[in-house]
C-alpha cells in the first residue's frame, strides 16, 4: 500500500452532530488505520474542541466558522482561503466532504488549478444545483472538475448524474458507508439502562434513532403502532432517540404519541454508549422515512448500527435505504403511507421470534461486511 497524505475538508464535524460528521470522523479514522497521514479541516462551531480533537488519531485543523446560514458567503470565503494556501500541494488527496467546501473549490478553480475529489451524501447533490448561492457561484461545475465523485449509494449517484450530467463514468464511484467496530461490542446493564430512561422492564423495545424531523417519518411509525392489537400493544414500548430538529414538530409527535395506547418515551439526544446499549436491548428498529423532492435519504447509517447489534429494521424503500436494509434478509421494507401493512409486519415479528432472530443475524452479518476500512479503500485507493 502506498502511504498517502490526505486532507478531508468538511463543514459538519463534531461537536456538530449528524451523518456527515460521523462520516468524516470514521473515514479519517479508517484511513489512518490503513497507514495514511490524515488531516481534517473543520469549523470551530463556536465550541472548545481541543479535548475532543486531542483524542482523535489524526490531525484536526479548525476554521473560524460558526454557522454558514448566518453568513454563507463569509463561510465560503474562509474555505476558499484555506484551499488557496500553497501548502495544499503537500497532500496527495484533497477530499471535500460537505457542500460548503465543494462550492469554495469551484471559486478557487476559477483562479488556479486545484485537484480534489468529493463525496455526495444525497441532498447535497440537489443543493449544489438548486440552492440560490451555490447556483449563482456555479457550484455544480465543481463536480465536473473533480478527479473523483464518490456517492454513498447507487441512488445518490443516480441523482447526482441527473442533476449534474457532466459527471463522467470514469470519475464516478459508489462507496457504501460503514459501521465502526464499537457498535458490535457486547453491552451489559440493560436493566439499569431501562431504569434510567423509564423504560418498562417487561416490554419489548421498538426503537427509532434519528433527528425529529418530518422527513424521518416518526409520525408514520406512531400511526402504525396505533393500529396494533391490544395484546400486541401490551408487549411493547416505543423509544425515540434524537434531537428535535423542529421543536414544533417534536411537540406534535408528543401529542400524537399520547393517544396511541402504548408507552412512548422521547429521550432526546443520548451519548453513543447509551445509544449502542439501546440498540442491544431493542427488539425491532423502526424508521419510516418519507420520499421527498427537497431532501434525499442517501443512505441510513442508523440501520447498520442497529444491525450491528443483531436488530432487524422496518423501513420505507425511499432513497438509498433499500441498499442498506435488504428486504426479507436484514429487515422489511414497507410503504410509509400504509400504516395497516406496517402494523401487520410489526405484529408478525412480535409473534415470530425465530423470524425476528433470523433477520437480526443476517443484519449483523451485513453490517459486519460494510466496514469503514472498505469505504476508505474505495474512496482513497
Amino acid at each position: 500500500m502506498t502511504r498517502k497524505r490526505i486532507l478531508v475538508v468538511t463543514y459538519e464535524f463534531p461537536p456538530l452532530l449528524g451523518g456527515v460528521g460521523t462520516y468524516c470522523v470514521e473515514i479519517a479514522r479508517a484511513a489512518t488505520a490503513l497507514g495514511h497521514d490524515v488531516t481534517v479541516v473543520a469549523p470551530t462551531h463556536d465550541s472548545d474542541n481541543a479535548s475532543y480533537d486531542a483524542g482523535l488519531p489524526f490531525a484536526v485543523e479548525r476554521l473560524p466558522i460558526a454557522h454558514y446560514t448566518r453568513n454563507s458567503l463569509r463561510c465560503l470565503m474562509v474555505y476558499a482561503r484555506r484551499l488557496m494556501r500553497r501548502d495544499i500541494a503537500q497532500f496527495d488527496i484533497v477530499h471535500l466532504a460537505d457542500w460548503p467546501p465543494i462550492v469554495a473549490a469551484r471559486m478557487v478553480a476559477l483562479l488556479r488549478p486545484l485537484r480534489f475529489r468529493v463525496i455526495l451524501h444525497g441532498t447535497d447533490a440537489l443543493l449544489l444545483n438548486q440552492a440560490r448561492l451555490p447556483r449563482l457561484l456555479g457550484a455544480g461545475r465543481a463536480l465536473a472538475l473533480a478527479e473523483k465523485v464518490v456517492a454513498n449509494s447507487r441512488y445518490t449517484l443516480a441523482i447526482a448524474r441527473r442533476e449534474h450530467p457532466a459527471i463522467t463514468d470514469a470519475s464516478a464511484e459508489v462507496a457504501l458507508l460503514g459501521v465502526g467496530p464499537s457498535w458490535f461490542g457486547p453491552v451489559a446493564g440493560e436493566a439499569d439502562l431501562r431504569s434510567r430512561y423509564g423504560i418498562p422492564q417487561d416490554r419489548r423495545i421498538l426503537l427509532s434513532v434519528s433527528r425529529l424531523d418530518e422527513r424521518k417519518g416518526h409520525r408514520h411509525v406512531l400511526e402504525a403502532l396505533a393500529r396494533l392489537s391490544p395484546a400486541e400493544k401490551a408487549q411493547v414500548v416505543y423509544v425515540v432517540v434524537g434531537k428535535a430538529g423542529d421543536p414544533a414538530h417534536a411537540e406534535t409527535l408528543r401529542r400524537q404519541a399520547a393517544g396511541i395506547g402504548l408507552p412512548v418515551i422521547f429521550t432526546g439526544p443520548l451519548p453513543e454508549d447509551d445509544v449502542r446499549a439501546l440498540y442491544a436491548a431493542a427488539y425491532l428498529f423502526l424508521l419510516l422515512g418519507e420520499d421527498r423532492n427537497d431532501k434525499i435519504e442517501g443512505f441510513g447509517l442508523v440501520y447498520l448500527e442497529a444491525g450491528a447489534q443483531g436488530v432487524p429494521s422496518i423501513a420505507s424503500p425511499v432513497g438509498g435505504v433499500p441498499e442498506v436494509v435488504l428486504d426479507g434478509r436484514t429487515g422489511r421494507l414497507v410503504d410509509y403511507r400504509d400504516p395497516v401493512t406496517v402494523a401487520g409486519v410489526v405484529g408478525a415479528l412480535l409473534a415470530d421470534e425465530t423470524e425476528r432472530d433470523r433477520l437480526g443475524a443476517q443484519a449483523r452479518d451485513w453490517a459486519g461486511s460494510l466496514t469503514w476500512a472498505r469505504c476508505a479503500e474505495l474512496t482513497f485507493g
